[in-house]
């Protein structure tokens, strides 16, 4: 088990480590949860776009800053290094992550592949003239570098690809409701 949060989902002063009490809680339900989380968080200080592993221990893992901005509407700092995969506790297979835009490429995610990562974590918030154009491409993304997918967003729709490109489960967002997708084998 996983949990994958959508881009920017939480939204802190400072990164881990640096006294946000926000990571505190998190940490402390992710703990409680005993599931670790990738979650998207926008942090102010550094004015970064991160997916940050969260272990079922609640303890703070690797992080990945977003690469890829979209030219003209985001202008904050783009991360410098590649996507590299994560060995996360009770996962059998090491787990990528990238971030919304960055999956319109694939050099990320072949990197990924390349790498020995099992799993792509693809934290996102689209908004309706992009959300079906985008879905697909994380589909496509899937299928180019062999590894099921797991797409959480905030906007658009959240899906659970195959590696061979099927989709698995999905939900669209937004929704009064938590959304829970499950795929299994």
């Amino acid at each position: 088990e996983i949990v994958v949060w959508p881009e920017a989902a939480l939204r802190v002063d400072r990164p881990p480590g640096q006294g946000d009490p926000l990571w505190t809680r998190i940490q402390q339900a992710v703990r409680r949860a005993g599931v670790p989380v990738i979650a998207g968080v926008f942090v102010g200080d550094l004015d970064e776009n991160l997916a940050v592993l969260v272990g079922a221990d609640g303890s703070i893992g690797p992080s990945y800053s977003k690469n890829r901005l979209i030219p003209g509407m985001e202008s904050y700092t783009p991360g410098a290094l590649a996507p590299e995969p994560w060995e996360v506790a009770g996962i059998p297979v090491p787990v990528g992550a990238v971030i919304c835009f960055d999956d319109c490429f694939a050099r990320g995610t072949q990197r990924l592949a390349s790498r020995g990562a099992g799993l792509l974590a693809v934290p996102t918030n689209d908004w309706p003239s992009v959300q079906h154009r985008h879905r697909r491409l994380s589909i496509l993304r899937a299928a180019q570098a062999g590894l099921p997918l797991v797409r959480a967003a905030s906007g658009g729709i959240s899906q659970v690809v195959s590696a061979r490109g099927r989709v698995l489960a999905q939900a669209a967002a937004p929704t009064d409701d938590a959304v829970v997708l499950v795929a299994t084998g």
